[in-house]
């Protein structure tokens, strides 16, 4: 069923059509277990998101993941066993088309639920979409999944799984927090160097950064992961780009160019890649970032499968491992 009347777009205009920077005062950052009552500011500082709990509502945080998880409570379904249901959101981030790809695909969500889309996902401009599914061998239940991803790739996903009579209160609640959604930057995500978004230049000048440019670690490598929403997968990508002269960059659209200096490449205006310049000295990368921030990891290369690879241990003990793909 589609969403009609006050369910429609209205509120989405401004939600994340920009980044946002405002402060998250009176905010609370969850802990394992806790719970929290409707009108309460949820608040994941790592993640660089908050939202509000509508009135109408009693949040849970996770026991296992408090930092991005939450299951929310409806009135007057809260503790019912007959006209239950369950709600659960989850702070990451991702790439929107993918997605919204996916939601127009069948999904595993909650407890291992198979569920089947009943038609094509409704897409906003302002990167809100969402979708309702049926769920097999259950007629007596309904799903409704809704994302919500700002243009730094940070967002919510939200997922509810109720009987036909009670969802209409489920999807409610969900467009209350999504018009709540404040989204302030993309987070530190594990397997990153310490750096921040850089503004994409015009023209990039062709500079040799001070230092020695392990041959070994030139070119583009490429490490893709799978990200899950309430049991909804999807794949994203990030390259690092070091050329032969010292210039760097990382992102999804980072590349080379043909005189193995980083290039302005095309791709998404809105989320350009980072720009900056690079050394090496025994098994360190050293980076420089155009806006002045300073980074370091261990690397090692090594072959797989016949594909050559470069294992990257950023400074929290984690491991990147790197496909070369240029």
């Amino acid at each position: 069923m589609k969403i009609k009347g006050d369910f429609s777009a209205f509120g989405f205009v401004c939600l994340l059509s920009m980044v946002l920077f405002s402060s998250a005062a009176n905010a609370e950052t969850p802990k394992s277990g806790e719970t929290f009552q409707g009108g309460s500011k949820i608040e994941y500082p790592n993640r660089g998101i908050t939202y509000v709990l509508p009135k109408t509502v009693e949040g849970y945080a996770s026991k296992e993941h408090p930092d991005y998880v939450m299951r929310v409570g409806v009135r007057p379904y809260v503790g019912t066993n007959n006209q239950g249901g369950s709600l659960t959101i989850r702070a990451g981030g991702g790439d929107f088309k993918t997605i919204v790809a996916e939601m127009n695909r069948n999904l595993v969500i909650d407890g291992g639920l198979n569920a089947i889309p009943i038609g094509k996902a409704t897409v906003l401009e302002v990167g809100a979409a969402y979708n309702d599914f049926k769920i097999q061998y259950e007629d007596e239940l309904k799903a409704f999944v809704m994302a919500l991803i700002a243009k730094n790739g940070s967002g919510l996903m939200m997922t509810a799984v109720a009987p036909a009579e009670t969802m209409p209160a489920y999807k409610k609640a969900m467009f209350d927090i999504a018009k709540s959604v404040n989204i302030s930057w993309g987070g530190k995500q594990s397997g990153q160097a310490t750096r921040s978004r850089a503004v994409k230049p015009a023209v990039r000048a062709k500079r040799n950064a001070a230092g020695n440019h392990a041959p070994e670690a030139v070119g583009v490598w490429m490490h893709r992961s799978n990200h899950s929403y309430s049991g909804m997968y999807v794949e994203n990508h990030t390259n690092w780009a070091f050329g032969a002269d010292g210039t760097l960059s990382y992102g999804s659209n980072a590349a080379l160019a043909g005189d193995a200096s980083v290039a302005i490449h095309n791709g998404n205006d809105d989320n350009p890649p980072d720009y900056g310049h690079w050394s090496s000295k025994g098994n360190k990368l050293f980076f420089h970032w155009d806006d002045g921030t300073k980074g370091a990891v261990t690397f090692e290369r090594f072959h797989y499968d016949g594909s050559p690879y470069l294992a990257l241990t950023f400074p929290d003990g984690s491991v990147v491992r790197y496909r070369k793909i240029d």
